[in-house]
């Protein structure tokens, strides 16, 4: 199956890109980039969804909507293809499958201003 074979390649990389809201200032998102390693075998379920604190370093802000987005496929093997090219074909397929009651959300592949990126020292609630 096609779909299968792009989630594969999504899953290649040894590291997660888990996107969330700054609290403080909700407008501004973070890109977090934890290798999978860093968790337990059970811990990855649960960050799915809550709130936690990070402790790390922030490797890229981005301050004006003149810089550059992170790319959320870049360390993927659809890291050098056209955002466009990618996004497209996925998105057609998905609406496909409205008809047993999936709802596809648009697909989010980079992330703009204003935001900034960290690697975690520590994760914790």
């Amino acid at each position: 199956m096609q779909f299968e074979g792009i989630v594969n390649a999504l899953k290649s990389s040894d590291s997660l890109d888990f996107i969330g809201e700054i609290l403080a200032n909700s407008n501004i998102q973070a890109v977090v980039t934890v290798r999978t390693d860093f968790f337990s075998q059970s811990g990855m379920p649960e960050t799915i969804d809550g709130e936690f604190r990070v402790l790390g370093k922030v490797t890229r802000v981005l301050r004006t909507s003149d810089d550059e987005p992170i790319d959320l496929l870049r360390k993927t093997v659809f890291g050098t293809v056209s955002t466009h090219l990618l996004t497209q074909p996925i998105l057609d397929n998905l609406s496909n499958l409205q008809s047993v009651g999936f709802k596809p959300t648009d697909l989010v592949t980079s992330i703009s201003y204003p935001s900034l990126m960290i690697i975690p020292i520590a994760i914790f609630a």
